[in-house]
C-alpha cells in the first residue's frame, strides 16, 4: 500500500482534505491508483448521504454544487 494514498486517507478522514481535486479525479476516471484510496476509505462511511446532481452541459450543475458547499460549510456542516 502506498504511503501516500495512506497518508492522504487519513487526512480526509480526519477532515482534513484540502486540495482534494486529484485524487477525486483519479476515482472519477476510474484510475489504477484510486482503487487503494477507495479501499481505505470505504470501511469508514456508512452515515454519509449520495446526491447526484445530472443535466444537460451549461444548465448550471457545477455552480448548483458549489452554492450548496458554500451553504453547508456555512453551517459548519461536514462535506466529503
Amino acid at each position: 500500500m502506498s504511503q501516500e494514498i495512506e497518508n492522504w486517507a487519513q487526512r480526509v478522514c480526519a477532515g482534513k482534505c484540502g486540495r482534494c481535486r486529484g485524487r477525486l479525479l483519479a476515482i472519477e476516471n476510474h484510475q489504477t491508483e484510486a482503487e487503494e484510496l477507495l479501499r481505505l476509505l470505504f470501511p469508514r462511511t456508512g452515515k454519509a448521504y449520495l446526491t447526484g446532481v445530472t443535466g444537460a452541459p451549461g444548465t448550471g450543475k457545477s455552480t448548483l454544487v458549489d452554492r450548496l458547499s458554500a451553504h453547508y460549510r456555512a453551517k459548519q456542516e461536514q462535506l466529503g
